[in-house]
C-alpha cells in the first residue's frame, strides 16, 4: 500500500485553541515510516494507548474492517486511523476524544453525501 501525503490540516469545527495547524509532509512521511516499521510488540502498544484516548474511533474502524473488508485489506484501515491519530495527537496536546455521537453523525452525513454523488452528475459536484 502506497500513502503520500504532502501536507495536512487539523482543527476541529468550533476549536476555540486557535487557526488550524498545518502538519509538514516530512512530519507525515516520518510518523508513516515509524508506525509502519513498528515491532509487532511496539505496535500493539500504539494500539492499545490509541484504544484508551480514542476508544469509539478503535471500535469503529475495527468494525468497519470487519464487515466490509477482504481478509487480506484487513488491517489497513486500522493502519492509517493509527497513523492519523499519531499525526492529530502529536500536533495537538489534550486532543478532544471522539464521542460515538460524533462518529455517528459524521458517518450519516458521509452517507448521505455518497447517496447525493451517485443520484446526481460529476458536475452537480464540481
Amino acid at each position: 500500500m502506497v500513502f503520500s501525503a504532502r501536507v495536512l490540516c487539523v482543527n476541529r469545527e468550533g476549536d476555540e485553541r486557535g487557526p488550524m495547524k498545518t502538519i509538514s509532509g516530512k512530519i507525515i512521511d516520518r510518523t508513516w515510516k515509524r508506525v509502519n516499521e513498528a515491532t509487532e510488540e511496539d505496535a500493539q502498544g500504539l494500539m492499545d494507548e490509541m484504544a484508551k484516548e480514542q476508544p469509539f474511533i478503535v471500535t469503529y474502524l475495527l468494525a468497519v474492517e470487519e464487515t466490509m473488508m477482504s481478509g487480506d485489506e484487513r488491517g489497513q484501515l486500522m493502519l492509517i486511523g493509527l497513523i492519523l491519530w499519531k499525526l492529530f495527537s502529536a500536533e495537538n496536546a489534550g486532543l478532544v476524544t471522539v464521542t460515538k455521537e460524533e462518529l455517528e453523525a459524521a458517518e450519516e452525513a458521509n452517507i448521505k453525501f455518497l447517496e447525493e454523488l451517485e443520484s446526481g452528475s460529476e458536475m452537480d459536484h464540481m
